[in-house]
């Protein structure tokens, strides 16, 4: 029989650390120095500069981000300038899209996916995380890596699914060739030389 895993959370060091990225900044005041300065980064936004998910699952999750933030269940950043897109109607009408919005992802993924990614995508916490709560800590208290890509893996399935449900991909004509990664069948390059031979 294999080793049985410890449930333990994490100290809550590593939550107040996450997502740290250093960066050199120049110093103030004309001092000509440089500075070193932490920002906090979602764990979304840093997989999406890996490339670890893509464009329509960004997407997907920046969406549940505005509805969990419209609806008051994540702080605003303020530190990113975002461009208002609201309907015009108020902020009763914003409110209501973003309730529609998180109960339909709630009801479309279930209510443990809804939760995992909910605690990622929104609550921005790190992977290793949710799957050391979700299947515990191995011996040396970090999840092992098979859980830390289940993890991951189902965090991209369930953003790719949210994705499909809000913007369905076209099957037909140009454009859905298009994003099928079709290439033209003929240019005007190709012609001249098919003519040449």
């Amino acid at each position: 029989m294999g080793k049985r895993k410890r449930k333990v959370t994490l100290p809550p060091v590593t939550a107040g650390e996450r997502n740290l990225v250093v960066e050199a900044v120049e110093g103030g005041y004309e001092s000509g120095g440089v500075e070193r300065c932490q920002r906090r980064v979602a764990t979304i936004d840093t997989m999406r500069r890996k490339r670890q998910i893509s464009e329509r699952q960004y997407d997907a999750a920046n969406r549940l981000r505005q509805a969990a933030s419209t609806m008051g269940l994540r702080t605003v950043d303020w530190s990113r300038d975002v461009v208002d897109e609201g309907q015009g109607d108020g902020p009763v009408f914003a409110t209501t899209l973003a309730a529609r919005d998180l109960a339909t992802a709630k009801t479309f993924m279930g209510p443990v996916l809804a939760d995992m990614v909910m605690k990622i995508a929104v609550d921005g916490r790190s992977v290793e995380e949710v799957a050391a709560e979700r299947f515990g800590v191995g011996a040396n208290g970090r999840p092992t890596g098979r859980d830390h890509k289940a993890v991951a893996e189902l965090l991209r399935i369930s953003l790719e699914s949210l994705a499909d449900l809000w913007w369905p991909k076209r099957t037909g004509g140009i454009q859905g060739a298009m994003e099928a990664g079709a290439r033209p069948v003929m240019g005007i390059a190709e012609t001249a030389e098919n003519s040449a031979e």
